[in-house]
């Protein structure tokens, strides 16, 4: 089967014709999801980690090549403008993988406090894509199909072909993505998924993010809510130096000012993004994302006031019923 039958070259599919299979192929095998719909370019030159530095959440001055970090972007009020998973691929550049939605307007927003430093922005184009293998099977992959492209002993870098790569253990997965130009990605594509991997859709990809509550851009990523509210805590270093935002994050943390927090839910049925959730006639918070499950469940996130987020409390959405606040992951 080839990478058209799969996926559009630069939308994404629901499904690629099982659920159920594809979720397991995550949880207990090794499953392949197109990405060209995510958003994510390569920041270079020689100032360019110490300017990611002193701009974000967490402290990535001395990351070293072949590793990655997680880090937020915020505003003067602490709040969140971008979450990247930066990736030090190579000496004088880093890969900064966003997530999907529209196109980033991090470089400009960047731009504005950059002086005399070294520093250039490439944003991904129509000639590249993005793909990500994940589960506990990929093993069989790096020592195969992947062998000429993930250097081993490293969690990212630059293939000689090319193309970039960058290994997490993610939403409980674990997780290979890769960038570069599309011929190339199609490729590869075209090789594994003939093999042991399966292709999968949004669908099963959701079910996996969201059982993990790990929140995403545009839905429970965005500048109504700063990183603690998020669960983001492990992407802040309290003990660096200044960036935007930080005397805000910091005082939340101090003391204790989050009002609200990410949960999991367990609802009714699929509501849309922002349905906002009540408690006995109050607006006590609202949906971020919401995807049915094969058992004909429908598992979401959403942010929930602090006295109605423990898990076991029932919250009304309005014309749709009741729903659960549940521990996350969820079981």
């Amino acid at each position: 089967m080839t990478f058209s039958e799969h996926i559009s070259p630069t939308l994404p599919r629901p499904d690629c014709g099982n659920v159920t299979t594809e979720w397991k192929a995550i949880q207990t095998g090794c499953a392949a999801h197109a990405m060209n719909h995510w958003q994510w370019l390569v920041v270079s030159g020689s100032d360019h980690l110490d300017f990611l530095h002193r701009m974000s959440t967490n402290s990535v001055a001395e990351l070293q090549q072949g590793t990655h970090a997680e880090t937020i972007f915020a505003d003067a009020r602490g709040r969140i403008v971008e979450r990247v998973d930066l990736c030090r691929t190579d000496d004088l550049s880093s890969l900064l993988v966003f997530g999907p939605g529209a196109t980033t307007t991090l470089p400009s927003w960047l731009d504005r406090y950059i002086f005399a430093e070294q520093i250039d922005f490439v944003t991904h184009g129509p000639e590249d894509s993005m793909i990500e293998f994940m589960g506990p099977q990929i093993g069989a992959l790096l020592e195969g199909d992947l062998a000429d492209v993930v250097i081993s002993g490293r969690a990212c870098g630059v293939s000689e072909a090319g193309l970039r790569y960058a290994r997490h253990h993610w939403a409980g997965a674990e997780t290979i993505r890769l960038a570069g130009p599309t011929e190339q990605i199609e490729d590869l594509w075209n090789r594994v998924v003939d093999g042991p991997v399966t292709p999968v859709g949004e669908t099963a990809w959701q079910l996996q993010r969201i059982s993990h509550g790990v929140p995403l851009r545009e839905a429970e990523l965005n500048d109504a809510h700063n990183p603690w509210e998020a669960h983001l805590g492990a992407s802040i270093d309290l003990h660096k130096g200044c960036y935007i935002g930080q005397e805000v994050i910091a005082r939340l943390e101090a003391y204790d000012k989050i009002k609200q927090r990410l949960v999991g839910l367990h609802l009714p049925g699929v509501v849309a993004q922002g349905t906002r959730l009540e408690h006995e006639g109050r607006d006590v918070g609202y949906v971020g994302s919401c995807v049915p499950n094969p058992q004909g469940q429908c598992l979401g996130l959403g942010y929930v006031r602090n006295a109605h987020a423990s898990p076991g409390s029932q919250l009304n959405i309005v014309d749709h019923g009741i729903c659960l606040v549940t521990p996350l992951p969820m079981p």
